[in-house]
């Protein structure tokens, strides 16, 4: 079976970086890292750089506390470094306020910013702020990698095990209660995985962050790995209780929380199994459990095992839907409970 680039997302990069000239000491292709690995001459050192910023969440009404948008500017490019197990250098921060943010409101971002880049690890090393009608709060992140193993999103093999670094499911559940009025009050301020990142890239095969959703995540890496994935875990083994309480409340299967486009940043990897159990002794040092949910299979399908069937997500155009529907939320939301009627 053929992995055909049918993903709206994929094309539309390909297109904008088609006559963009790369760098011949840039490790990753494109499309195959969630940080850019850049070989750094004369050392043996490798900088990850990422950049990304959080504009159309705000705009959504998904993050309107200042506190939460400061933590999140921090950790959606602190994710990135996480999945390329990094060690956190800095951030060059990108902010733009409306003219009439009040002091408080700009002060609540800023001690978000602090107390984000405290439970990272990062340093804000400078950058630029602007005022317009839009708020945008970013940064360009930087990581260092001191060795030579470097852990991309692809490399995974079949029967390599499947892991989570924790519970799934949180970001499409929150993204629900912001959209709706469910009577439900989510808490969602994403870890910081930047330890168990670097405990993961001695060992894994592959690795990618699940920003936009394990589905959407899983989906990525088949199209770069040619291979396919067997997520034999039962959904309440990797699926954390509130977003199954949510899917139950909107009467849908709880592997819709997979789905949402808005994900919860967390770290899916693949593992050899010759290097589980040390993987595993090293995780337990810190206290961290990761959750294997599967395994790599050589046919080049997601299976997801649920309520004693195996679903067969159409991952493409779960990927796609928000592009179909032109970015209206009400539109996507009753696709997305189509797709998973069953």
């Amino acid at each position: 079976m053929q992995v055909k680039n049918i993903i709206s997302e994929n094309n539309f990069v390909e297109t904008l970086c088609r006559n963009l000239k790369r760098s011949t000491l840039q490790v990753n292709k494109l499309n195959e890292s969630d940080a850019e690995i850049i070989s750094l001459p004369g050392t043996s050192v490798m900088m990850a750089v990422t950049t990304d910023v959080i504009s159309e969440e705000i705009e959504k009404g998904l993050y309107t506390d200042p506190y939460q948008i400061g933590w999140m500017a921090v950790m959606v490019n602190a994710s990135d470094i996480s999945a390329v197990g990094a060690e956190p250098l800095g951030l060059l921060l990108n902010e733009t306020f409306k003219e009439n943010d009040t002091p408080e409101f700009i002060s609540e971002i800023q001690r978000g910013i602090n107390d984000a880049c405290g439970a990272t690890g990062f340093f804000v090393l400078g950058g630029d702020t602007n005022f317009s009608s839009v708020r945008q709060f970013g940064a360009t992140a930087i990581g260092l990698i001191n060795d030579d193993k470097v852990v991309t999103r692809k490399g995974c093999r079949e029967g390599d095990l499947v892991y989570i670094s924790g519970y799934a499911g949180r970001g499409s559940a929150y993204a629900l209660t912001k959209i709706y009025e469910t009577g439900k009050n989510i808490k969602y301020m994403p870890e910081s995985r930047i330890q168990h990142g670097k405990i993961m890239r001695k060992y894994a095969s592959c690795c990618m962050d699940t920003s936009d959703g394990v589905i959407t995540t899983l989906d990525q890496l088949m199209r770069v790995n040619k291979k396919g994935f067997i997520i034999d875990a039962k959904p309440d083994e990797y699926i954390d209780t509130e977003s199954i309480e949510m899917a139950k409340l909107v009467q849908k299967s709880p592997l819709i929380m997979l789905a949402g486009q808005h994900g919860e940043f967390e770290l899916v990897f693949t593992v050899n199994e010759k290097d589980n159990d040390a993987f595993l002794k090293e995780a337990k040092i810190i206290g961290w459990n990761p959750i294997r949910i599967g395994k790599v299979c050589r046919e080049i399908k997601i299976n997801i095992a649920a309520d004693e069937i195996i679903y067969y997500p159409d991952s493409a155009r779960i990927r796609n839907l928000l592009s179909e529907t032109k970015g209206n939320t009400e539109e996507y939301i009753q696709e997305l409970f189509k797709i998973f009627s069953f």
